[in-house]
């Protein structure tokens, strides 16, 4: 009876738990994202989502994978939009387009999923080292952070916010992998680091060395760990899914990085206003709430938060002062070093654990705040590769994710039930309330159409102008809308002497009969990869004086193919990335056959 009682017990403890993870995750996703429920729609700074969405989708219809090239930016002369921007989110915005055939539900999708990835991720990656108050803690700290509500409705910078939602995903991968070298084990931590990838190059530019510190520390510490070759083992493990990860996203990574000389990216998004130079922060403005939807400037009157969070100022105090509590009486005890050093070895795995997670998350916090300061300027001259970031302030994503984990680290340590219960309700308050201010947008559109549409012509014309980063070299200005998308010819010329056969954005094919030699121009911008046959007859094309396709015809009737090719660089990073597919489905289908056996059996 006793036992029965027991486990009667255990139930209930087990279903309030789960009701109380299930109400307070709608709670964070509901307040995170309420404003994506009205039927109207709001404005960002970047508006142009809905028509990279668009675009994407266009393309895949088209036939073309991976999306690379942009039919309508560019001015209607295109522009390879996607072969330098993070792909993932406009694949899975377009899917979700498609499947709704509703652009706004697409567009809302890229709004909402970085909410649902962060606060499941984060209370993944915590709970096996806080326990569920501690999870929830960090999981709520984290996707309630005002740097997040900045990114979502002031900004709306879709690529960082679905590359930081992935953080926690990555050390919680680590960690699985560390504690056991499996290879499903493998192929997470490869999938999620490819995802992170093709979600936001900066934001892996900036996380990925704290990611392979964190596997290094953690390996080290890890109660396996006894020998340099079980630790070599495990970080051959570790590298070798970061290479898989890495691998899959390379269609894209090593042409951003090698091509990116043939369009006009670096003049326009790393001088004037987007230099480094001109967007530090200030010590106050971390502790200053300043919530308004403006933009950055030097100094420290920014019309822009980058305001820490009062739930997470005021937890980071509470593990602060509990830090200085716990070194004071170790202190008391334990005089020299060497005696500290004897006891932290003595201490239980997971509490060793938890101060190994606290000291690193400490510590990448305050280089990650020190990086957004005047006084790390030196750093910014000297390490060229970060000065991509434009702004010194992006790395509060690496802020908001490590506080947040600092957040819940604070529950581990706290061993009085109510008082627990206090803290964990006072906490959820403080969380929540504020947030009320910040997820929200400015105003609502009258009509989401404003900003937000799929029509080409409106591209062309009005979306260009606003997002011109990757215009291929030879466009200069902001050159005339195409009178014809395929050619225009000069001289006496009907339409009985042409037809278009295929228009796609990848692909245009058409019929000509001309009586003399003709210069034509096709109304594609030149990029490399962009391929002319006459005839199936490789030819030679030149560049026209405004940047586009130019090629002579011969007299009589010819079949012209106008084809965006791989180049050298695009073939090899897309074999490496079918290659790390293959691998990725090797590492993953032994695993689906034991299954299937075992239900067959």
């Amino acid at each position: 009876m006793e036992a029965t009682g027991l486990s009667l017990q255990n139930q209930k403890s087990n279903t309030m738990k789960h009701l109380v993870i299930s109400l307070i995750f709608f709670a964070t996703i509901a307040m995170s994202c309420w404003a994506l429920i009205p039927s109207g729609f709001f404005r960002v700074h970047d508006f142009t989502q809905a028509a990279r969405v668009a675009e994407m989708l266009r393309a895949v219809q088209d036939g073309q994978l991976p999306v690379r090239w942009s039919q309508n930016f560019g001015y209607g002369y295109g522009m390879p939009t996607f072969l330098f921007y993070a792909p993932l989110p406009y694949y899975v915005a377009a899917f979700v387009y498609w499947l709704t055939g509703n652009l706004m539900i697409g567009i809302r999708s890229l709004w909402f999923f970085p909410s649902l990835i962060s606060f499941v991720g984060m209370f993944m990656f915590t709970n096996k080292h806080f326990g569920t108050k501690g999870a929830l803690i960090s999981a709520v700290a984290f996707t309630l952070a005002p740097y997040r509500a900045v990114d979502l409705y002031v900004r709306g910078a879709i690529g960082e916010i679905w590359g930081i939602a992935l953080f926690p995903w990555i050390l919680w991968a680590v960690d699985q992998l560390i504690e056991r070298q499996t290879r499903p084990r493998l192929a997470n931590l490869a999938l999620v680091y490819g995802a992170l990838c093709l979600s936001h190059n900066l934001m892996t530019m900036l996380f990925t060395p704290l990611a392979v510190m964190y596997a290094v520390v953690t390996i080290i510490r890890s109660r396996e760990a006894t020998t340099k070759t079980v630790i070599a083992k495990k970080m051959g493990s570790i590298l070798a899914s970061f290479s898989i990860g890495g691998g899959l996203a390379l269609f894209y990574i090593l042409p951003s990085l090698l091509e990116k000389q043939y369009t006009q990216i670096e003049s326009r998004i790393l001088g004037g206003y987007f230099s480094y130079n001109l967007h530090f922060l200030y010590i106050r403005q971390f502790f200053k709430e300043n919530w308004k939807y403006g933009g950055t400037v030097w100094g420290p009157e920014d019309d822009i938060s980058f305001f820490l969070g009062y739930g997470q100022l005021f937890l980071l105090f509470v593990l602060m002062s509990m830090t200085i509590v716990m070194i004071i009486q170790t202190l008391k005890y334990y005089r020299t070093p060497k005696d500290i050093l004897k006891k932290f070895t003595r201490l239980s795995t997971k509490t060793a654990s938890v101060i190994t997670l606290i000291t690193l998350s400490g510590f990448f916090l305050a280089i990650s705040l020190f990086m957004t300061l005047l006084k790390s300027k030196f750093v910014w001259d000297v390490i060229t590769p970060i000065q991509t970031a434009q702004f010194p302030w992006r790395f509060l994503s690496l802020v908001t994710f490590f506080l947040a984990i600092l957040c819940g680290a604070v529950f581990y340590f706290i061993k009085n039930q109510k008082f627990s219960n206090a803290l964990f309700a006072t906490s959820l308050l403080i969380l929540f309330i504020p947030s009320l201010k910040y997820f929200q947008p400015e105003f609502f559109l009258d009509k989401a159409d404003t900003f937000y549409y799929d029509n080409p012509a409106r591209i062309q014309k009005e979306m260009s102008g606003i997002w011109p980063d990757f215009l291929p070299i030879g466009l200069k200005g902001e050159p005339q809308l195409p009178a014809a998308r395929v050619v225009s010819l000069q001289g006496d010329f009907t339409t009985n002497d042409f037809q278009l056969y295929v228009d796609r954005s990848h692909e245009l094919l058409f019929w000509t009969k001309l009586n003399n030699p003709r210069s034509v121009q096709v109304n594609i911008a030149d990029f490399p990869g962009w391929t002319v046959y006459i005839d199936g007859v490789l030819t030679p094309h030149s560049v026209s004086p405004g940047g586009m396709i130019q090629l002579i015809l011969p007299a009589g009737e010819r079949l012209i193919s106008v084809r965006l090719n791989r180049t050298p660089v695009r073939t090899i990073s897309d074999l490496i990335s079918f290659t790390s597919f293959l691998i990725v489905l090797f590492l993953i289908l032994p695993i689906r056959n034991r299954k299937q056996k075992v239900q067959h059996d």
